[in-house]
């Protein structure tokens, strides 16, 4: 039932920014595909040294097509979407081959609200590591009980993580893996640095996101 379900929403949707029937696995026609790539991001080296990879960056009212993706990516039966966009990233990082990887990868989802809440960050990194065959490692968990959304851009800065409990364990020889910490939306970064310190600030850490949310200035 479930593969029928996939195949319907892939094969028999329409365009989530047109109407057109001719998808591709992204959930947009080609056309429409192509010209998202109008909004694709640059890599960035945060003030911490730390380098910031998306698919796009979205700036704030200016890209519909690019709201309407995120928000239709959220829920179940989006498993085609997310690894497209995933291999997509991969590609970008590493390109075809995997020649610049020299050492194990571990794949961080940003922490949902509660533990029996699996949302679309950890859909996100569960198909990057699939990509990567890399360690899916769902460590962290949020010590501030509110959402994001219900923050205000100051308490944001405020957000901390920790480890979950018997995760300790995964420190040790730490500086021998690379650390993505990914999440589908990075906004003030606030998150993704909670994780770099709840980690121990690895030597070897990079943020995997598919769209970097705010205007330029806000993420150095």
């Amino acid at each position: 039932m479930f593969q029928i379900m996939q195949f319907i929403r892939v094969h028999l949707s329409c365009c989530l920014h047109c109407g057109s029937f001719r998808i591709e696995n992204g959930l947009l026609c080609r056309s429409c595909s192509e010209a998202l790539d109008y909004y694709a991001a640059q890599p960035r080296v945060r003030n911490n040294g730390v380098k910031l990879w998306s698919l796009y960056e979205w700036p704030p009212g200016q890209s519909d097509m690019l709201s309407r993706l995120i928000l239709n990516l959220k829920g179940q039966g989006n498993d085609i979407a997310w690894n497209y966009y995933a291999r997509n990233l991969v590609k970008k990082r590493w390109g075809s081959d995997f020649a610049d990887v020299i050492r194990p990868i571990r794949v961080v989802p940003a922490p949902a609200r509660n533990e029996l809440n699996r949302d679309h960050a950890a859909q996100w990194a569960k198909c990057l590591a699939r990509e990567m065959s890399a360690e899916l490692t769902p460590c962290l968990k949020r010590t501030s009980q509110k959402h994001q959304r219900e923050l205000d851009r100051g308490e944001r800065g405020l957000v901390t993580l920790e480890l979950i409990e018997n995760s300790t364990g995964l420190l040790e020889g730490y500086s021998k893996y690379l650390w993505i910490f990914a999440d589908d939306v990075l906004t003030t970064g606030s998150t993704a640095q909670a994780a770099y310190e709840a980690l121990g600030r690895p030597p070897h850490f990079e943020i995997w996101t598919l769209a970097r949310r705010g205007s330029l200035a806000e993420h150095p």
